[in-house]
């Protein structure tokens, strides 16, 4: 955001996004709040991060980064359900599947990865 570079933003939460945000810098930042385990609301997001790309700054993608992460604490394998498991795994990996497939477009534009 110092170099002026716009910036999309995807968590759960937010305002503790809005922290990261300089106040001269607001209009660099869009801000997408979602549960990347929950599939529906992560390709709803990949929805809203192509439509601004295309829509409201007609640009490229330089650069994506994906660092989503959470855990249930305690959870042992032993003790992990398959809806443990697939919650994980939805979480970490399809998300990260669903956000560069519909992202690539914009980093082939942009030359970027």
């Amino acid at each position: 955001l110092d170099m002026d570079w716009r910036v999309i933003m995807i968590s759960r939460n937010v305002d503790k996004m809005k922290e990261n945000i300089p106040k001269n810098k607001e209009n660099n930042a869009y801000l997408i709040s979602v549960d990347l385990s929950n599939m529906a609301e992560c390709e709803k997001a990949c929805k809203q991060v192509t439509e601004y790309l295309t829509d409201k700054c007609n640009s490229s993608l330089n650069l994506m980064v994906h660092a989503a992460g959470a855990s249930k604490p305690g959870l042992t394998i032993d003790k992990c359900s398959l809806t443990d498991w697939n919650w994980q795994i939805n979480l970490h990996v399809t998300s990260l599947f669903l956000l560069t497939k519909y992202c690539t477009p914009f980093l082939e534009k942009g030359q970027g990865s």
